[in-house]
């Protein structure tokens, strides 16, 4: 616990932990710890549908829903025909009827509907 406190610490500090496996880059070192377990680990997870591999049983379990009609899907956005299997990815969608662009760049006015997608922005001005 104390571990998890003084990497939420280092974080507001603007602290940033460099994957040395990788170009990713993370706010605590809990993250990056956790990047390195699921990404670099070697474990493979295979779907029996398509043989595509998964380094965790959640991604696999999540990409199992790829394979699913989208009829089947539970949950449905109520301004289109957006379907999905859980709550967090229906309220992330939801976001990008509002306009809503919570995750903003630290070095140009960009902004995004979501942290991958700023991850991925934060991309061009590293030069990667």
């Amino acid at each position: 616990m104390e571990n998890q406190e003084n990497s939420d610490r280092m974080a507001e500090q603007n602290q940033v932990y460099q994957c040395k496996k990788c170009p990713s880059h993370f706010p605590t070192l809990t993250k990056l710890q956790t990047h390195d377990r699921r990404v670099h680990s070697g474990r493979k997870f295979v779907c029996e549908i398509c043989q595509k591999t998964f380094k965790t049983k959640n991604h696999l379990v999540q990409h199992m829903f790829t394979h699913m009609n989208s009829e089947d899907m539970p949950l449905k956005c109520d301004q289109c025909e957006y379907r999905c299997h859980n709550k967090g990815d229906l309220k992330k969608h939801k976001q990008t009827h509002l306009g809503l662009k919570p995750f903003t760049c630290p070095e140009c006015p960009a902004a995004y509907t979501s942290r991958h997608m700023l991850e991925y922005h934060l991309r061009t001005h590293r030069g990667k």
